[in-house]
């Protein structure tokens, strides 16, 4: 499991019905492997598969909790990510993209606007 922060530095809310319009990938090598691979992350907030990114909770200014248009957690079928808030996002990935951790990981996550940001270590 993967987890990260990811601040909306935007000047617009992207509403949680869009998040599956998020494209997510993740950058790092797989086991068994030397040579890195990019593998897609759905959006999957119930975890019904095996392998999606889910929100855990939302900061506002550092501090846990939202006051314009809070997403209703754990479900995330209402609300809003708005401007300065933070995600705490878990990502899970299924067996067959295991990664072998002595090799660097990045992750990706490009906003249906385009807007984009990478953190990690490629």
């Amino acid at each position: 499991m993967i987890r990260l922060e990811i601040k909306n530095a935007g000047s617009s809310s992207i509403p949680v019905v869009h998040f599956d319009r998020i494209e997510m990938f993740v950058v790092g090598t797989l086991e068994n492997y030397t040579y890195p691979t990019v593998v897609r992350v759905p959006f999957d907030q119930l975890s019904i598969g095996e392998e999606g990114w889910r929100i855990v909770s939302v900061l506002t200014n550092g501090v846990m909790g939202e006051a314009l248009n809070p997403i209703n957690l754990p479900y995330a079928s209402k609300g809003k990510w708005d401007p300065s808030e933070e995600l705490i996002i878990t990502v899970n990935l299924d067996r067959q993209h295991a990664l072998n951790l002595t090799y660097p990981i990045s992750v990706v996550v490009v906003a249906p606007n385009g807007a984009s940001t990478m953190d990690g270590g490629f």
